[in-house]
């Protein structure tokens, strides 16, 4: 089971979470106050984001794990985007992997279709856009793949190539995006536009990024896929416009968890701000634990 997307969960209201289970291949909705499977097992990687009860996700056979061709769960016609709607209870698939391939090229040529991965999804607030990773090989036997930015309309149209790609990009607002900036030393966040244009400086120094509903706060790891160099992975809480961190939320020594095994902090605000959701690694121990943070109880919200 991986754990990338935090720990394989989302909310999707005040008594709905969506649950990764297995290596990419299925998700539950899951009622928090019965603890029961709402729709039983759904074929798909979750997204990063859901609103409106819609649940965005991907459907990508290069994702499945272990890389074994009678293995993989998706035949090609099944690649690609889709959604669920927990109104009806029903998926339905947006766009297909190799439609967004051929938009990519035709954008760029020098984009490939070879072993192409699409994933983290990540719906705007208003439902009418996707953000997504495209990860494709330049040759077909390179050992690492191009990371590219996308983003597609909700109904399937309008796939756009976003040329200059900050790293982990998640929706501002409906039409703008945040992430860290790579050519800053500092890897300070930054605002964008859908071309990749860099708009304005948010906050200070992270890798994984989080965002309050009223954009006052921003909460990220820094490290940069590595522990500081006193051996500790830290959790900061930003102020909007502030470069120096209003507070450590959580600190721990332990980069083979963390950052060897992915279960990176990946932080998430809750809706009204209040609470902070992240992942962090036990000490002395190969285990992490999803945990939260009060920050109004705890007095850190106060200027």
């Amino acid at each position: 089971m991986t754990n990338h997307n935090g720990a394989n969960a989302i909310w999707i209201n005040n008594t709905t979470i969506a649950l990764q289970i297995e290596h990419f291949k299925n998700f539950e909705v899951y009622d928090v106050e019965t603890g029961r499977s709402l729709f039983g097992s759904i074929n798909g990687e979750l997204g990063h984001k859901s609103f409106n009860d819609i649940i965005f996700y991907s459907r990508c056979a290069n994702r499945q794990l272990p890389k074994n061709e009678t293995k993989r769960l998706y035949p090609k016609q099944e690649e690609g985007i889709w959604k669920f709607d927990l109104s009806s209870g029903k998926s339905s698939q947006i766009i297909k992997k190799k439609k967004i391939i051929k938009k990519f090229i035709k954008q760029n040529p020098d984009i490939t279709g070879n072993d192409v991965q699409i994933l983290h999804v990540e719906s705007n607030p208003a439902g009418n856009k996707i953000l997504f990773d495209y990860r494709h090989k330049k040759q077909p036997n390179d050992k690492r793949r191009k990371q590219l930015q996308g983003f597609v309309n909700a109904d399937g149209s309008g796939v756009k190539w976003i040329p200059e790609r900050p790293m982990h990009v998640v929706w501002y607002d409906n039409e703008t995006m945040f992430g860290v900036e790579m050519d800053d030393k500092q890897k300070k966040m930054h605002r964008y536009d859908l071309e990749g244009n860099n708009l304005e400086l948010l906050a200070g120094s992270a890798c994984h990024l989080g965002i309050s509903s009223d954009r006052n706060w921003f909460a990220g790891e820094f490290g940069f896929y590595k522990n500081e160099p006193d051996g500790f992975t830290r959790v900061y809480l930003y102020k909007r416009n502030e470069t120096k961190p209003h507070a450590v939320l959580s600190a721990w020594q332990n980069a083979k968890i963390t950052w060897r095994w992915v279960a990176h902090v990946n932080p998430s605000f809750s809706a009204d701000g209040k609470r902070l959701y992240f992942i962090r690694a036990v000490e002395g121990m190969d285990k992490f634990e999803a945990v939260y943070i009060d920050l109004e109880k705890a007095g850190i919200l106060r200027s």
